[in-house]
């Protein structure tokens, strides 16, 4: 008879599985363009749930979607992750950076272009302290405040001046000093100085980066000088951030997802419409969501899908 297998978070009791009493997960990431979620546990290693057909639940297997959370392969002690469109990655207890998934533009930096279901230890960069993945391209920062990049360019999203791709060495962005967080999602990056500085580069199809330059930026561009710690998010062709007391968000805003009651695109940053003083914001696929100082959740843009979840 085979053995019941309850999934991350559950216990076996009696022949029925039972979820225990405290939540199993620390934190969750997800890209607006992937479709699996990874979710960092309380003994620190990862789980990850969803679509698998590029190996990016790092479980050692491929194809097979789930619709549970499973381990990630051989990666401990988690200090850092991300997940991008097709691949994830995480730094462990001992300072190594791991990826999985994807690898077709070497976003995975082993120096090939083979995709992995288990984690392979990146050659690339060494001593990160952070790590964000987006569409094809990874991105690390280290403790000197540099941000380093390797994949997909065609956007620019590694930051180096050029649109030329590399899946054989990671490329520092040019121009950037003191950085202390950032994030990636889809084909743009944001970062932020310690002094409370915002630049973006990469994807710049609907201006949310700079309403002067085309398709692709880059290089750095400044978005804000008084940028909250941590409460800025990129969605797909929407950047939002907070400053002064206020959210703001440019870019795209098909569905509404800027937030402030228009369908009307902005290259110039439009104030949000709601939430007062926001402790996280991020994107997804045309929507927007927000939480509070309170504990509300906030969202805008589309919902086809019900992914504003206001029932």
């Amino acid at each position: 008879k085979a053995a019941l297998v309850c999934g991350v978070g559950g216990t076996c009791n009696a022949g029925v599985c039972q979820q225990t009493t405290q939540g199993w997960a620390k934190s969750l990431r997800a890209n607006s363009y992937g479709r699996f979620f990874c979710a960092q546990t309380q003994d620190d290693t990862l789980a990850c749930w969803g679509r698998n057909d590029q190996g990016q639940l790092g479980a050692d297997s491929k194809d097979a979607s789930s619709n549970a959370p499973l381990i990630v392969s051989g990666v401990k002690g988690v200090k850092a992750y991300d997940t991008g469109a097709d691949h994830a990655c995480a730094i462990d207890k001992d300072d190594k950076l791991w990826c999985w998934g994807d690898n077709s533009d070497g976003q995975l930096g082993d120096g090939g272009t083979s995709d992995s279901a288990k984690p392979v230890a990146s050659t690339f960069v060494k001593g990160a302290t952070d790590v964000c993945a987006g569409d094809g391209f990874t991105c690390t920062l280290d403790a000197a405040g540099s941000v380093r990049c390797w994949g997909d360019n065609y956007y620019g999203q590694l930051g180096n001046g050029t649109t030329t791709d590399s899946a054989d060495a990671a490329v520092k962005v040019t121009g950037l000093a003191g950085i202390t967080q950032f994030d990636c999602d889809n084909n743009a990056i944001c970062a932020r100085t310690g002094d409370g500085t915002l630049y973006c580069w990469g994807d710049n199809g609907d201006k949310e980066i700079d309403a002067d330059q085309g398709l692709a930026v880059s290089t750095p561009v400044m978005i804000d000088k008084a940028a909250s710690v941590g409460v800025f998010g990129s969605g797909y062709d929407t950047n939002c951030w907070q400053s002064g007391g206020k959210l703001w968000c440019k870019g795209d805003n098909f569905a509404g997802q800027l937030g402030n009651g228009t369908t009307t695109d902005s290259p110039t940053p439009v104030a949000v419409v709601g939430p007062a003083v926001a402790v996280k914001v991020t994107g997804g696929y045309d929507h927007m969501a927000v939480l509070d100082g309170s504990g509300t959740v906030w969202q805008a843009g589309e919902n086809g899908d019900g992914q504003l979840g206001d029932g």
